[in-house]
């Protein structure tokens, strides 16, 4: 037979609830692996069609990944020839289309670009992937093992960890929760208790009703029936679905992700350069950790929040789009004197690891509970009307841990971990890397490893394109924040 494929974006098939339309489920662009695929995807549309939620983890090839923009004929027309191109190329690592790009763009992508900035669209937005010195920098390298990049971002890791450095962070999803009713609404669906003081903020998951984490989202008290969702980029607008629809009706949401940029700013010279550049008195007397600050940069009004994905002390800086680049332009200009940096989002991901921060749709997901992630912090047990999976989080403490992911370290040179690869006690398999990297401030080789036991395990070795190496379970990160 020959005919129409219906191919997708990015390759994958989609599956589930239509985000614009109750009840109505998709399974389509399947493309060449519908009829081997039929019978499991049918169980599972049947089970997520019954349930209202996703049997198991299917967020790779869920609908809620789909960018709108990504429906328009002029994008589709462009990037399809390439999606069918790369279903039979090599599919490398950290490989980006060059077809239907600049779909979104922050207020600063052509000052970035002016600065080096070698851009990437993982998740439908323009980023800086890293920043290239010269040409030989800027191109883009594929290949198993070592990557080209590894040189420019720990560059980037440790000037912030020295000075003080930007991260292009506004692809955030970010979304207000507004109404008499917010906070019982946020109480019921996140883990967290986020009945906080006004400009406070606290890390929170959102649950599904099997207990497993849909979401790591870090929440925002703006006022008393107020509050700011801050999720991650390639979750936007499955993040927006799942608030939406166990939200009453008596609050609003809006997805405000556009309405702001973000920057992180990050280093042991941040507090100095933002107070050089900000109207407050004292930046250090009046915004300890996690609270929120407002401040005038350039004339314009950013919201600050004392908080540091990348372990060095620092803030995220949110300010309404239509002021951003006047606010970038003063960092830049005053920031000379403070060394400032840009760093890109590979060494944000470097740093991450190091400061032990799980990455959701990796790490964590819906088939892990907070307790076998290590966040049980994030879960208030004393909330008194419970929350989305704290039932099943019950049932799941009362019969203990039957797995644990853990932070490792890898004792090999130049090792490219990217996941699933298997970890031996012995010859038993006990578990597998969620992802992995090189830290670039401590110099060591870094994964993440879901552990099938709970139990600690001394002598493993995991096995990495052929090669088996040494696997140390960390007591704690190798990098320990630097926030006061």
């Amino acid at each position: 037979m020959n005919g129409p494929e219906s191919f997708t974006p990015d390759t994958r098939q989609i599956m589930g609830e239509a985000a614009a339309c109750r009840n109505l489920y998709v399974a389509a662009g399947f493309n060449s692996i519908g009829i081997m695929s039929s019978a499991g995807v049918g169980r599972v549309m049947a089970d997520w069609i019954c349930d209202g939620e996703a049997p198991v983890d299917l967020w790779e090839v869920d609908i809620a990944r789909i960018d709108p923009l990504q429906n328009r004929d002029a994008y589709l027309a462009a990037r399809l020839p390439e999606a069918v191109h790369n279903q039979f190329a090599m599919h490398w690592p950290y490989k980006q289309f060059e077809t239907g790009r600049d779909l979104r763009r922050s207020p600063w992508h052509d000052l970035l670009a002016a600065r080096g900035a070698v851009f990437g669209a993982p998740s439908g937005w323009e980023r800086p992937l890293w920043y290239a010195m010269d040409a030989a920098e800027a191109e883009m390298r594929y290949g198993y093992g070592a990557q080209a990049w590894w040189p420019m971002a720990a560059r980037e890791a440790r000037h912030c960890s020295r000075h003080v450095s930007l991260f292009e962070l506004s692809p955030f999803g970010k979304f207000d929760v507004v109404g008499r009713g917010a906070l019982d609404c946020l109480q019921r669906i996140c883990s967290a208790d986020l009945d906080i003081e006004a400009d406070r903020l606290r890390y929170s998951l959102m649950l599904n009703r099997r207990g497993g984490i849909e979401s790591e989202i870090t929440v925002f008290r703006l006022g008393e029936d107020r509050f700011r969702v801050i999720g991650g980029a390639a979750t936007r607008f499955k993040d927006f679905q799942h608030l939406t629809r166990h939200a009453g009706a008596e609050v609003e949401i809006r997805d405000v992700t556009e309405e702001y940029a973000v920057l992180g700013m990050m280093g042991p010279k941040s507090r100095a350069l933002l107070q050089a550049v900000c109207d407050a008195d004292s930046v250090a007397d009046h915004f300890p950790p996690a609270s929120l600050g407002r401040f005038e940069i350039a004339d314009r009004e950013v919201l600050a929040a004392r908080i540091s994905f990348v372990g060095e002390a620092g803030w995220e800086l949110y300010i309404p789009s239509h002021g951003a680049r006047a606010v970038l332009e003063r960092l830049l200009r005053d920031g000379e004197t403070q060394e400032l940096g840009l760093a890109g989002h590979y060494a944000l991901d470097g740093c991450r690891l190091e400061m032990g921060k799980h990455h959701w749709g990796h790490d964590t997901g819906p088939d892990i509970d907070p307790y076998e992630a290590g966040l049980g912090f994030a879960v208030a047990d004393h909330k008194d009307e419970g929350f989305i999976g704290s039932d099943a989080l019950v049932a799941k403490r009362w019969n203990g841990l039957q797995r644990r992911l853990r932070l490792c370290e890898v004792h090999a040179e130049e090792a490219l971990i990217l996941h699933d690869e298997p970890v031996y006690h012995g010859t038993e398999v006990v578990g597998h890397s969620t992802s992995g990297g090189p830290g670039y401030r401590s110099g060591k080789t870094l994964c993440f490893v879901l552990f099938s036991t709970a139990e600690r395990l001394e002598g493993c070795r995991i096995e990495i394109a052929g090669d088996s190496w040494p696997l140390e379970i960390l007591e704690q990160p190798p990098c320990r924040s630097r926030l006061p």
